[in-house]
């Protein structure tokens, strides 16, 4: 199992390499090329972003459309993400089984395992330039110039921005408006969608269309029926180890009962010492290896076959015509995660989201001048509120949420 930091670890090292982000700023002399370093703090800008967005923004018609199918994807995101937090608070108070625990992912904070940092930070600028780059082309499809872009680093928090001139921006059409600040969300989606077309290969992916509403009913579009529950790793001096078993095996049957899902261990229920069979799909091939059960490491009293389990396997319909590895399949479901999740956060109405900017834009078009600023002052209090009582419930209910 991927290895989770300590405080202690975690501490020294966000330290050092601070510390050597300032050492190399000041010896390199970077505040001269565009880049400001103080302790714990990193921002690149550059004013020569303006040309580059203007040459990308030259496919006028396919921009267009991809602006106004943003546009109305931001009013789904938004509608979308303002009703999951409303009926899930509403379960909390009155339906506990279907309440959704939800957490911010901060690094270090509520990210702790090793690996997932690794695919949050290698991800996140690939996320961050989809991101600004949508905002950046559609603002010069609009004729809105485009002041500076860049990044932001602010301890463990990481940042893109691209600057349109605010003059030209409050001054134009709130159909432009909406259009650029759509445009984030609805790059971010199109990176998503892209990633799923890769992802989709890997029988990883299936529990992922399962997991949500919209996408389950595609899955059997992609994947066979579940061939069993793959391996991830042994316990060391457990019975399948001293079986022969070896991670990636898919166990297909334990003791004569089919293994389809993780739920049908429920089926049975082992002693300590038990001698039992396993079947497995090695290879292609199906095995069969006599095991005897050693201790639970989570109740000493029972059974266990001395295996860490991943979710089920379901052979996909599309091939690459090579197996992805492991490592590659983690990154890209991490990619699509951040990027669909935070197409959809991000449209929640209020600073600094993109979502506060989209509602400005919408209520400048349907709202008297005389009640907008009430009218947006409520609704971005209304959603900050029921995210922080959605965090607030999780809480209370199990804690501090780490990965």
């Amino acid at each position: 199992m991927a290895a989770t930091l300590d405080t202690l670890t975690i501490a020294l090292a966000f330290v050092a390499f601070w510390a050597v982000v300032y050492a190399i700023g000041k010896v390199a002399k970077l505040d001269q090329k565009g880049f400001s370093i103080k302790p714990f703090y990193l921002v690149y800008k550059s004013q020569r972003i303006d040309g580059i967005l203007g040459r990308i923004a030259k496919a006028e018609k396919l921009w267009k459309l991809f602006a106004n199918i943003s546009v109305i994807l931001g009013l789904i995101f938004m509608v979308a993400a303002f009703g999951f937090l409303a009926s899930n608070l509403y379960s909390f108070f009155f339906a506990q089984q279907s309440f959704s625990e939800i957490t911010v992912l901060v690094p270090f904070i509520t990210i702790r395992n090793t690996e997932v940092l690794l695919y949050f930070f290698l991800s996140l600028p690939i996320i961050l330039v989809v991101h600004e780059g949508g905002h950046g082309v559609i603002a010069k499809l609009e004729k809105i110039k485009v002041k500076s872009g860049g990044f932001a680093i602010i301890a463990a928090l990481f940042a893109g921005f691209v600057e349109p001139d605010e003059e030209e921006f409050t001054k134009a059409k709130p159909i432009s408006r909406l259009r650029v600040v759509g445009a984030g969300s609805g790059a971010n989606i199109a990176c998503a969608i892209l990633v799923a077309a890769l992802l989709v290969t890997t029988p990883t992916f299936a529990f992922v269309l399962d997991a949500l509403p919209v996408l389950n009913t595609t899955k059997p579009l992609f994947y066979g029926d579940s061939m069993g529950v793959p391996i991830v790793d042994l316990l060391p001096n457990g019975g399948a180890e001293k079986a022969g078993l070896k991670p990636n095996d898919i166990i297909t049957s334990v003791n004569g009962v089919e293994i389809k899902t993780l739920a049908d261990f429920r089926k049975f229920s082992l002693a300590i010492g038990e001698s039992i069979e396993v079947k497995v799909f090695r290879n292609g091939q199906l095995l069969a290896f006599p095991l005897v059960t050693g201790p639970s490491p989570t109740n000493a009293s029972r059974g266990a076959l001395g295996v860490n389990l991943s979710q089920p396997y379901y052979p996909p319909r599309i091939s690459l015509g090579f197996q992805m590895p492991r490592e590659v399949a983690a990154f890209l479901f991490w990619l699509f995660f951040l990027s669909f999740n935070i197409a959809i956060f991000n449209m929640l109405p209020f600073y600094p989201l993109d979502g506060d900017g989209f509602l400005n834009a919408l209520i400048s078009a349907k709202v008297p001048e005389n009640r907008r600023k009430f009218v947006r002052t409520f609704i971005s209090t209304l959603a900050l509120g029921l995210l922080i009582a959605n965090i607030v419930g999780t809480f209370i209910r199990s804690g501090f949420i780490t990965i």
